[in-house]
């Protein structure tokens, strides 16, 4: 292979690492915005179910005993989605290059061939590109879990609500 052709193969492939970086930071604001969700949704219900429980008469507001287990179950569970939301959210630093590792590049290489550039360029982008599959593969799990536990509190919240409304007929 000859040094242009070198050269090609070598700029492909930082294209395509600097195409992966960009679809990882779509994928972290992404991720970032479904945590909200979760978190917008679970103020909802908790909002929903207090002002359900305000416009109730005082004699309707006594649940039975047994829908106490379920409701506390259902509380713990939204409130472990809504803080597992806002941690999804939380900026994380996500490594870049900083102005002196590009100030020693540009005096250390000089006369250092394309291909030699190019590679140094492909390799700090790899580097960036394994540091954001980390970090955004560690808040899907945490939106996965925010949406697992809001969904859990819903059905444990419905299961309250059920009881009481067969123990209210």
């Amino acid at each position: 292979m000859t040094q242009p052709e070198g050269d090609q193969a070598s700029g492909v492939v930082s294209d395509y690492i600097k195409e992966l970086v960009a679809d990882e930071e779509t994928r972290k604001t992404s991720l970032e915005q479904r945590g909200l969700a979760v978190v917008t949704t679970i103020s909802a219900v908790v909002a929903v179910l207090f002002g359900f429980a305000a416009i109730l008469p005082d004699s309707a507001r006594k649940l039975p005993g047994t829908a106490h287990g379920p409701l506390v179950v259902a509380l713990s569970f939204l409130v472990a989605g809504g803080v597992l939301g806002i941690l999804a959210t939380v900026p994380v630093k996500y490594r870049q290059v900083n102005a002196g590792d590009l100030e020693f590049l540009v005096r250390h290489w000089e006369g250092a061939s394309a291909l030699q550039g190019q590679t140094k360029v492909c390799l700090t982008r790899l580097d960036i590109y394994k540091r954001q599959l980390r970090t955004n593969g560690l808040k899907a799990v945490t939106v996965l879990a925010a949406t697992v536990c809001e969904v859990c509190g819903i059905g444990f919240l419905a299961w309250a609500v059920g009881i009481a409304l067969t123990a209210a007929k």
